[in-house]
């Protein structure tokens, strides 16, 4: 395998991964559990219990809760409880889509591969 052909296959599985990552994050958004909050700051149920108050007063002012919802309540998180909630579903959720099976990544490779 040559130099440029390794580059290209590594860039191309970067990419992938980060694509996954987003497409994984949208999911979440519209078919997140109940709990996540709970769960995902556990080890700080004070936290989890103000987030929750927070999260419950976004969607109750909509009656439901949209993504639009969780959007405005995510970015009214800090950077670091940001970053909690996405390493905690980065390790804890897999969205269920063509995409998170392997499916349309081919396309995304040969892609990637042609625009380097």
């Amino acid at each position: 395998m040559t130099p440029k052909k390794s580059k290209i296959m590594e860039t191309n599985k970067l990419q992938n991964q980060r694509v996954l990552a987003i497409l994984n994050f949208a999911y979440f958004i519209y078919n997140f559990p109940h709990d996540f909050i709970e769960k995902v700051w556990s080890d700080n149920s004070n936290m989890a219990e103000h987030l929750r108050s927070k999260f419950t007063a976004r969607c109750k002012g909509a009656g439901y809760c949209s993504a639009g919802n969780f959007m405005d309540w995510f970015m009214d998180l800090s950077d670091g409880y940001r970053t909690d909630l996405l390493v905690w579903i980065e390790k804890n959720y897999r969205a269920q889509s063509s995409f998170s099976s392997g499916f349309g990544l081919g396309a995304l490779t040969e892609n990637a591969s042609t625009s380097l």
